[in-house]
């Protein structure tokens, strides 16, 4: 009798944990969507604005846009944005 509600405990925290990770999935599509149509946009601003604090010590908003400004003028826009890992 154990065994089965151990084992139905696990199954509910596999179930529930599969369910957060899917959130966070969906989640994360949603955000590089987001920056995917700044960038296509050249609003390189609004990028740097919602970006991770992290992003905001190694550049200042200027640096940050003057940079992805020249890379859009020497390699043009955005066409398209590949999922690469899971």
């Amino acid at each position: 009798m154990r065994f089965g509600t151990v084992m139905a405990i696990v199954a509910s925290a596999m179930f529930w944990a599969a369910c957060g990770i899917e959130r966070e999935r969906t989640t994360a599509e949603s955000v590089a969507a987001r920056v995917h149509d700044n960038m296509r946009a050249g609003d390189f601003a609004v990028v740097y604005k919602e970006s991770a604090p992290r992003i905001k010590t190694v550049a200042t908003e200027s640096e940050f846009v003057d940079y992805f400004k020249e890379v859009q003028q020497n390699f043009g826009l955005l066409k398209t944005a590949n999922e690469v890992a899971l």
